[in-house]
């Protein structure tokens, strides 16, 4: 029986997804306007096209702008998802030129903003840190479901859900970057993954419409539409249901213009607080293995590959293709970005 190694990563990525929901709505309070202006140069790669050079040039004179108005630690990531009604943009002026082999594209350009409004949404974007709630994810008008419990506590991380009908642990520490998975044969692996790099796949603008209210899960959740456009043309629209007794998202769909299905995404039994520290640790008596296959291959556990279709793999390979699962696993400031 054979389980590639990248299924474990795309199996973290697309489950990131779920851990989304942390992040609230927006603050909608406003304040003084303040202007800015700011400029930026980004060096072009060999799969960069002019219009993606200067849009990532864009971001990241918009991140220098807003690092002269806050003093919170901002991410591109964070400025990238902050929604036009917060920072107005103008270019005033941009360049390209060959410096030795490389193009670079420099913008510059000012920015209105209201920096209460602006504290508020950074505030709220990065979410809980300590949680615990019960997912499902699916495609839209399918039948096979992925659930999954995932717990937060700080800078550690823990999934549990069934990996081609077995029990899988994840559990993850961001502060080293150790990601182990475990297996209910009682052996698990421990992978060292390397420092988080920056995601170039951001989004260029955002809106964010309000669609009223609607009952959900019993719950009455304001319903908004996001839509964000990428420097390639991709949109990805994603309506939300956020529950406002928490601030928290408890159910999104999500489209992307180039493909043909929406995922789902739903939480419920949400639990804010702390965790116990016992659940991010390998439990006594399980032992190490060398490889990712290995815990599946040992002891014979579970339903086997050739018997038991894997549903997150189905669901990926259908409904988003790898740049969106690059940009909602960024949506989350990196946590899961392998």
């Amino acid at each position: 029986m054979n389980f590639p190694r990248n299924l474990l990563v795309r199996s973290l990525l697309f489950c990131s997804i779920l851990l989304a929901f942390c992040f609230p709505c927006l603050a909608e309070s406003g304040g003084e306007v303040q202007e800015v202006t700011a400029e930026a140069t980004y060096q072009m790669n060999d799969n960069d096209t002019l219009s993606q050079a200067e849009a990532q040039a864009w971001l990241r004179a918009k991140k220098n702008a807003v690092e002269k108005v806050t003093s919170s630690s901002v991410t591109m990531e964070n400025v990238a998802s902050l929604p036009n009604d917060i920072l107005k943009v103008t270019v005033l002026d941009k360049k390209s030129k060959l410096n030795g082999t490389v193009i670079e594209c420099w913008m510059q350009i000012q920015v209105a903003v209201q920096p209460e409004k602006l504290e508020a949404a950074l505030k709220e974007m990065r979410g809980y840190d300590e949680y615990f709630f019960e997912g499902t994810v699916y495609l839209k008008g399918g039948d096979e479901k992925i659930r999954t419990r995932v717990w937060s506590s700080k800078n550690l991380y823990r999934e549990d859900r069934l990996y081609y009908g077995m029990p899988l642990t994840i559990i993850k520490r961001s502060d080293d970057q150790v990601v182990q998975a475990l297996c209910n044969n009682k052996y698990y692996e421990e992978t060292l993954k390397k420092k988080d790099t920056p995601i170039d796949d951001l989004p260029i603008n955002v809106e964010v419409k309000s669609l009223g209210n609607e009952t959900i899960f019993d719950i009455t959740a304001q319903k908004r539409l996001r839509t964000q456009t990428y420097a390639d043309g991709k949109v990805l629209k994603e309506v939300q249901w956020n529950d406002p007794a928490t601030n928290w998202v408890i159910k999104r769909e999500t489209s992307v213009s180039t493909a043909n299905k929406t995922a789902v995404a739903e939480c419920r039994n949400i639990k804010l607080g702390p965790q116990n520290a016992a659940l991010f640790v390998i439990p006594v008596g399980y032992t190490k293995c060398a490889t990712f296959a290995e815990l599946f291959t040992v002891g014979n556990v579970g339903t086997s590959q050739s018997t038991q279709t894997d549903p997150l793999q189905k669901a990926t390979d259908a409904a988003l293709e790898a740049a969106a699962q690059r940009v909602l696993d960024g949506a989350i400031g990196g946590l899961l970005n392998f």
